[in-house]
């Protein structure tokens, strides 16, 4: 996606860049600044993919705009998507907007682009989940709830050199071996999904934005895992 450079200028503070979506389609949600919007700390200890200590290169720590959490909110309850889900499937994938890249990524081959706003997130998250929901009921797939979020991102098999890597030889703060790693077998989007989602529930302000929305829970299409 080709980016357009601006420069906003703040009081104290000196110009900085942001990057604006070239894409009309998308709403403007800026990157924030470190006096503004909400500050997300990415305390986690262990990898929830390796079980090693997070290398500091794996933080998430981020600002996202308020804007676009109240919007994914919304969007989520209005389509019977619990909303941290939702929330931490668009910290995953474009850290909040950030960059300008979209709240979400989308199937260009459904959609006719990559990235989209919050509403078509949550028609991509349904779809998604019916199917993985669909292949669990088969016994294509594990039950558990990892394996039905991976379902938002694929259940193939990824090698060194795929060009998504851009790369790299790790994913997720896995090394990728020879033979590669089967999403179908290790859900490992599935796994960060649910860690980023107990950690933006430790933020006050984002439980606070959950709590203040009215948009009605309904037909919900999220899997409840039962506890042992």
């Amino acid at each position: 996606m080709a980016k357009v450079f601006i420069k906003v200028k703040k009081q104290d503070t000196p110009p900085r860049k942001v990057i604006l979506p070239s894409n009309p389609d998308l709403p403007l949600y800026l990157p924030q600044d470190t006096k503004a919007g909400i500050r997300i700390h990415d305390t986690r200890k262990v990898s929830p993919t390796s079980g090693l200590p997070f290398r500091d290169t794996e933080r998430k720590t981020l600002n996202a705009d308020p804007n676009l959490i109240r919007d994914i909110v919304k969007h989520a309850k209005g389509a019977g998507i619990d909303p941290l889900t939702a929330l931490a499937i668009s910290y995953q994938e474009t850290g909040f907007n950030q960059e300008g890249r979209g709240a979400f990524n989308l199937n260009p081959i459904v959609f006719g682009k990559p990235v989209g706003n919050p509403e078509e997130g949550m028609r991509s998250l349904k779809e998604n989940f019916r199917i993985a929901q669909s292949l669990q009921k088969r016994g294509v797939i594990p039950q558990g709830e990892d394996y039905y979020l991976q379902g938002n991102n694929g259940y193939g098999i990824i090698k060194r050199g795929h060009a998504d890597l851009e790369g790299a030889n790790r994913i997720y703060g896995i090394d990728i071996p020879q033979e590669g790693i089967n999403f179908k077998h290790n859900p490992l989007y599935g796994k960060t999904v649910i860690s980023l989602r107990e950690l933006l529930k430790s933020n006050p302000q984002i439980m606070d934005m959950i709590g203040e929305s009215q948009e009605p829970q309904q037909n919900k299409v999220m899997l409840q895992v039962k506890k042992q």
